[in-house]
């Protein structure tokens, strides 16, 4: 029995018929792309992954310490050297000093302290030649001081030159040391000349 049953559509002039039972037909080639859809919901987030394995270990950790310091001139740069390695930091620093400060105030006066005594203990006469000496045997505030004193050489005294001088001039002395001894040098004036004695010729 046919099922084919016709469709007329006036607008296209046209008849569609549709039969129950035909051969299927060939594959039509495919047709062109369609628009690209809307962007679908984001997913939800995955499981944390596994824990990765640990890392190699790293370099030793450098070490810092201070070498010296040195106090350098008012003026001068400061200077930081590194006298180590890279890994071994020894750092040598050398600070200027600073500039002197004003004078500040002057301070309280003190309170007034025990006054020192001196006191002469015994005097002692030494050897000739031996170097005098002073000791304290008290304390630095009440001083006992002992003396002795070398014992001098007995000086000699020797006439030297003697001269005339000129009438009406005064007399003079000089000495002159000659080692520890002394030589005594005379000038004497001349005296004025006396009157004429009796009997003498006319």
């Amino acid at each position: 029995m046919n099922n084919c049953m016709g469709h007329h559509h006036d607008k296209y002039k046209f008849i569609m018929a549709t039969c129950g039972s035909g051969a299927t037909g060939a594959t039509g080639p495919t047709g062109p792309m369609g628009p690209a859809g809307f962007p679908g919901a984001i997913g939800a987030t995955g499981p944390t992954g596994p824990t990765g394995p640990t890392g190699a270990t790293g370099p030793a950790a450098a070490t810092i310490s201070v070498a010296s310091t040195t106090t350098a001139d008012p003026g001068e740069e400061a200077t930081v050297t590194n006298i180590g390695t890279d890994n071994d930091v020894e750092l040598a620093f050398v600070i200027p000093a600073g500039a002197t400060g004003p004078t500040g105030p002057t301070g309280p006066t003190g309170p007034t302290g025990t006054a020192a005594t001196i006191e002469i203990g015994d005097v002692n006469t030494g050897e000739a030649g031996t170097d005098a000496t002073v000791e304290n045997v008290g304390s630095p505030t009440n001083a006992i001081l002992n003396f002795t004193i070398p014992e001098g050489a007995v000086p000699t005294i020797s006439i030297g030159s003697v001269e005339t001088g000129e009438p009406g001039t005064p007399a003079s002395a000089t000495i002159t040391p000659a080692g520890d001894n002394f030589v005594l040098n005379l000038t004497l004036p001349q005296g004025p000349t006396g009157p004429t004695g009796p009997g003498a010729a006319a």
